[in-house]
């Protein structure tokens, strides 16, 4: 396999989180709009004022985190798995894999967030996820 093709699924993902990212900004202004407050309003650090944000935006933002955090271990995967040339079949079905239980994740946070529907796109997630950092892990050493 060439090293391109296991950096596809890293680019999708990472077009996801730009996507979601978007998503949270217009929810955000929206809400900005209904409170009736500037954006020099908001608070510059966590520290100052709380602002309320409604669920859906909270959602987003909290899904926004999300993507930021271990799919980072999984993009660390994908860079090392093409500079070593281990992208086997096997871990570029995994890595589409993951990528689409990320985008479930991600649907169910966005629209109707049912935390049992959203633990198990993450659980299988986690899975895939593990799979292939030992997939790479293998490859690399």
């Amino acid at each position: 396999m060439t090293g391109s093709a296991i950096l596809q699924p890293a680019l999708i993902l990472a077009g996801l989180t730009v996507g979601v990212a978007a998503v949270m900004t217009m929810r955000r202004a929206g809400d900005m709009r209904r409170m009736g407050r500037a954006l020099n309003a908001l608070p510059a650090t966590r520290g100052g004022p709380a602002v309320d944000w409604s669920p859906r935006t909270q959602a987003a933002s909290d899904n926004f985190n999300n993507l930021l955090e271990t799919p980072v271990l999984f993009y660390v995967a994908m860079i090392a798995l093409a500079l070593s040339g281990g992208a086997s079949g096997l871990v570029i079905t995994f890595a589409w894999a993951y990528v689409a239980a990320r985008a479930i994740h991600t649907g169910v946070h966005l629209t109707y967030n049912l935390v049992s529907h959203r633990f198990a796109a993450f659980a299988l997630s986690m899975a895939l996820l593990t799979a292939i950092l030992v997939l790479a892990t293998v490859s690399v050493f």
